[in-house]
């Protein structure tokens, strides 16, 4: 069921997700800029939460709440795999999330990320 490998993402912060720790502690780093008013000491610009091919406005920073970006990290895993969930059952859709394959680079589930917030601070349309 969903409650099965959204709360294993959730209670390990998506570590299992990512193939190396660098990109498990770049994931990391966003969600402390994005939940603590002080940026964390290797974080990213703020410049660097945009998505410059549309002139966004940064992403407001330590404003959001720890499980709201958690909720949509896993919300930006499944739309990674959306194609391949679409294409079949409801029963192999869900095993497709429960034995998810590592992400070799974090810069997918993190655009994906930036961007549903970047629209729900906007007040746009959630797809990505």
């Amino acid at each position: 069921s969903h409650e099965v490998y959204c709360a294993k993402w959730v209670r390990l912060m998506f570590s299992r997700e990512l193939q190396s720790w660098r990109n498990v502690l770049c994931l990391w780093d966003v969600f402390f800029d994005l939940t603590t008013e002080e940026p964390s000491i290797t974080s990213m610009e703020a410049s660097q939460y945009t998505r410059p091919e549309l002139k966004d406005t940064p992403l407001e920073l330590g404003t959001w709440e720890l499980d709201e970006v958690l909720e949509m990290t896993a919300a930006s895993l499944i739309w990674l795999k959306r194609k391949e969930l679409l294409s079949h059952n409801a029963e192999h859709a869900v095993e497709i999330l429960v034995s998810y394959q590592s992400l070799e680079t974090v810069a997918p589930l993190m655009g994906t990320l930036l961007s549903s917030l970047h629209r729900m601070q906007t007040n746009e349309h959630m797809a990505p």
